[in-house]
């Protein structure tokens, strides 16, 4: 071989070594690329995902919200009061800053009872749950007059302890997503809401309307499957690269926690954001030798679209699109880095909306609204300094936390800030009266959590809207304890049941001298493990609201029949025990099966038990409250109708419902001793009821002087503290043992 050849062979050789360095430097840096693009490009999918369901579930949460309000304040109106009734819906219709449209009240039959409309809605899905007591959101169903998808809020009615109807309002799926698009991905990314088993209950794609999406794909996919086992088990988010129509998707799923199992799914080609990638890959191939200035350039180049791209990502998820201002996720995390990192002590959260902005809109048009909105947002730029953070939370809400150095003259600067500069707009051409609500919470807990000092903020404006003289509300110690009691004792009703904190409590009834105890009444009681004893008329609203009545009433049905049969086996004297059964209790379908299976169970006569109902339950809806009679006295248990004198009582009342015992409220009998058309009414009334072979007995008696004259008037029963008052199973034991 030559030394020519030679040469040649080295510099092949070499060239060769030099190639393939390059080539693996070249190969090395790609894949870098590549991989530090699609963990990128994953974060900004699981984030902007996770926004788009946060922003689902507090508008569901906040519609919900409006709802049970708008039911509390119809409650306090009877159903014949239905002007009063219309005018509390269209007052709440002109709310601006209402997030439910379409309010309707409904009756117990189903009736809409609207100036508008006289539909029955007896068959709808939200009436039926909402007559059974139960919150019920419907999933997004299209309209065919205006192409949106609505979903439909349900909340049960009540006046006193029973269900007269139902309120039930709707808004778009669209209005919930702000119009949220993928329009930074490209025009190939989708977004859908899918159900716990892969059914599409909500896309802007027809073609896929209904039908599962978890069965696009292959089933032999290990991420199809994770995909399936997370939505099975209800996990909060999650992230899969599938591949999906020849081509591989990034997947981006988070559950919609206000919802049935509801997850807001986007989907985004993997392609769309590896493109400089792709380049890289064909520059190497073209030129080995060019590959590491090339990577460099490219390098370069793609940290300049990443930036490009977060940007935008940053601005969809982090900023309002009509404003340009911080959107609440922004505010929660610069609210919550601006206190970490100040050394200023006192903070405080203002929440405020534009009153009847509603109203604004449909008067004014929706250009002028979202003008108002963007006035707002540059005057709180320009009167807002450094020491602020602010952003705009929804529609017309607004949010600020700055800096304070005196409360109570704080609280007045930024009344007056609000008022006369923020919210203060004017218009050439149209004059408009802006008004504010406003809600502030002064921020004095270690613990930062930005969420909770908006919400209590927000409790604030609500409150702020019903009073009088002015316009705002400051968070305090009675807001707090009100709203967190409430809510903890809804939460605690199951466990406290789990844990035996409830008991069972029983006032004895005697014949008409009180030398016999002829009955008892089971009477319900909580000793809270943190609150203490907590009184009947607070916690059993609550429970009939959430549906857990039910769980309370069988379990005091239960131990009533479990106490009976251990009086059985020790031989006791037994008498006959009244328990009470609510509007919601009587609605359950199996109710004549739990209660034959219970006295079954614990092989009670059926005759010691007596079940008593409200004058306002049975007189609801007479047809099905005998239907329920006539199965439960089926079993051989007595009915007593309670509280008679309460409601809208009348003699004929009496021959409407199929009952065995009368129970005078103490509010009849309380002055029987000093006024004399009280003695006569009840006089009257028992008198009537002996004539319709009813037994008597009369509540709330207190002193001899009512037993002589209900004695008089030929009362059968008489119940009270005057010979005793309620006490433990222990006492009663006692009481009966040796009476």
């Amino acid at each position: 071989m030559t030394s020519k050849h030679v040469f040649k062979y080295k510099l092949v050789v070499q060239a060769t070594v030099i190639v393939f360095i390059l080539s693996l430097i070249g190969a090395i840096f790609f894949i870098e690329i590549k991989g530090t693009l699609s963990q990128q490009t994953m974060q900004n999918i699981t984030q902007i995902t996770s926004y788009i369901s946060e922003n689902i579930d507090k508008s569901i949460e906040n519609s919900l919200g409006e709802i049970e309000i708008l039911s509390n304040y119809i409650s306090v109106y009877n159903n014949r009061n239905k002007e009063k009734i219309h005018s509390i819906i269209e007052k709440q219709l002109d709310n601006k800053n209402s997030l439910v449209k379409n309010i309707h009240f409904v009756n117990k039959q189903g009736q809409v009872l609207s100036k508008n409309s006289t539909n029955n809605v007896s068959n709808e899905e939200y009436f039926k749950n909402a007559i059974l007591g139960k919150t019920y959101v419907s999933k997004p169903v299209k309209s065919d007059v205006d192409g949106l998808h609505y979903i439909t809020y349900s909340k049960p009615l009540y006046q006193e302890e029973n269900i007269i109807g139902m309120v039930f309002g709707s808004n778009t799926i669209e209005d919930i997503t702000n119009k949220i698009n993928l329009e930074i991905y490209s025009d190939r990314g989708n977004l859908v809401i899918i159900d716990n088993e892969g059914n599409v209950i909500l896309s802007y794609d027809e073609d896929i309307m209904n039908k599962n999406l978890l069965k696009v794909t292959s089933s032999g996919d290990p991420s199809n499957k994770r995909i399936k086992d997370d939505i099975k088990r209800y996990a909060d988010h999650g992230l899969e690269k599938i591949y999906i129509d020849n081509e591989y998707r990034y997947v981006g799923y988070s559950r919609i926690k206000t919802s049935k199992g509801w997850y807001v799914v986007t989907s985004i080609p993997a392609k769309d954001f590896l493109y400089n990638a792709n380049n890289i890959d064909k520059i190497i191939k073209i030129s080995i030798i060019l590959v590491i200035s090339i990577g460099v350039i490219i390098h370069l180049y793609i940290s300049r679209i990443k930036k490009i791209n977060q940007r935008k990502l940053e601005k969809l998820a982090f900023e309002d699109h009509l404003t340009g201002i911080n959107n609440y996720k922004r505010f929660l995390i610069e609210a919550k880095d601006f206190i970490i990192r100040s050394n200023i002590s006192k903070y405080a959260i203002i929440s405020f909306d534009i009153d009847r902005f509603k109203i604004i809109n449909d008067v004014h048009g929706y250009h002028t609204g979202d003008e108002i909105l963007k006035a707002i947002a540059d005057n709180i730029r320009n009167h807002m300094g450094e020491n602020t953070v602010y952003g705009k939370f929804s529609n017309d809400l607004f949010g600020i936390m700055l800096c304070l150095d005196n409360d109570e003259k704080d609280i007045l600067r930024i009344v007056k800030l609000i008022n006369n500069e923020i919210a203060n707009v004017e218009f050439e051409d149209k004059k408009i009266n802006i008004k504010a609500s406003i809600g502030i919470y002064f921020i004095e807990d270690e613990n930062i959590d930005i969420k909770r000092f908006i919400d209590n903020a927000n409790l604030a404006r609500t409150k702020a809207k019903i009073i009088q003289n002015q316009n705002y509300y400051v968070f305090d110690t009675e807001l707090k304890q009100c709203h967190h009691s409430l809510i903890k004792i809804e939460q605690d009703i199951a466990t406290g049941i789990k844990n035996n904190e409830f008991s069972v409590y029983y006032q004895a009834k005697f014949n008409i001298d009180g030398s016999k105890i002829v009955g008892a009444e089971a009477l319900i009681r909580w000793n809270h493990t943190d609150m203490g004893m907590i009184s009947p008329c607070k916690f059993i609203p609550i429970a009939e609201k959430s549906g857990d009545i039910n769980l309370i009433g069988r379990w005091v049905f239960e131990h009533v029949c479990k106490k009976l049969s251990e009086w059985k086996h020790n031989s006791y004297d037994l008498v006959p025990i009244s328990i009470n059964l609510s509007r919601v209790e009587l609605y359950q379908p199996d109710l004549r099966q739990f209660l034959q299976n219970t006295v079954e169970k614990y092989g009670v006569d059926s005759k010691l038990i007596e079940i008593e109902i409200t004058e306002t339950t049975a007189l609801n809806d007479v047809d099905f409250i005998n239907r329920k009679i006539k199965d439960i006295k089926s079993l051989g248990i007595a009915i007593s109708m309670d509280d008679f004198g309460t409601g809208n009582s009348t003699l004929s009342n009496l021959k409407l419902v199929d009952i065995d015992i009368l129970k005078i409220d103490r509010t009849l009998v309380s002055d029987i001793e000093n006024d004399l058309k009280s003695k006569e009414m009840v006089a009257t009334i028992i008198e009537l009821s002996k004539k319709l072979g009813l037994e008597v007995v009369c509540e709330g008696v207190e002193n001899l002087e009512q037993v002589q004259i209900l004695k008089h008037t030929k009362c059968d029963i008489i119940q009270g503290f005057v010979f005793a008052r309620p006490v433990d199973s222990l006492e009663f034991e006692h009481m009966i043992k040796n009476k």
